[in-house]
């Protein structure tokens, strides 16, 4: 055999090697290309979030030494240790609505108070200013049933809807209510765990 034969032989070898492997090349890229178009809807979703801050570093209210008050007097004590003030920032990403709820937990450990004589009542800022977002209710008496996974022991103190990203201000009071018997040898304390559960759609 010629050493020209020789040469076109390799040469032929080279080209279907290299057809070969550009074939190979071009089925990975074509592959990887349709992976990325079928999953580009879920990469790229932005689920949205819901977070919690507080004014104070525990999620923890607590009140000592509670006195009975009138819901009139209860509802606009301005002290600072009868008022728990906290934030819910919603994230809307991509999703169009967001539901979420204020659950309360008591904290066994800050509570001697029954919880059947113990006023919550909950507030939301609005252009600088805040209102009721339901009447002042005893914790016994607050919603039970939790449509986000709360803890079976929570209270649900309100229910909320948003489709925007936004921020929520809230104030927190609680008191004890008109008319409870106390006694000086039992000190009346009630503290609650403050929580939000929800998720965007």
């Amino acid at each position: 055999m010629s050493s020209k034969q020789k040469v076109s032989k390799r040469v032929k070898v080279w080209l279907v090697v290299l057809s070969i492997l550009v074939i190979i090349i071009v089925g990975l890229l074509f592959a990887i290309f349709l992976y990325n178009e079928e999953n580009k809807g879920e990469e790229f979703f932005d689920s949205g979030s819901i977070v919690m801050t507080y004014a104070e570093n525990s999620d923890i209210f607590f009140i000592n030494n509670m006195v009975p008050l009138s819901d009139e007097i209860g509802k606009l004590s301005n002290t600072e240790a009868d008022y728990f003030d906290f934030t819910v920032k919603i994230n809307m990403g991509d999703s169009s609505k967001t539901d979420y709820e204020i659950a309360l937990e008591i904290d066994e450990e800050f509570t001697t108070a029954l919880p059947s004589n113990v006023k919550v009542y909950l507030e939301k800022q609005e252009s600088g200013s805040y209102i009721p977002v339901s009447e002042p209710e005893t914790f016994e008496n607050l919603i039970l049933k939790s449509e986000y996974n709360a803890p079976d022991d929570a209270k649900i103190i309100a229910k909320v809807s948003s489709t925007e990203t936004t921020s929520h201000n809230y104030r927190l009071r609680m008191w004890l209510a008109e008319g409870t018997v106390v006694t000086p040898e039992v000190l009346q304390s009630f503290g609650v765990e403050i929580n939000v559960y929800g998720e965007t759609k």
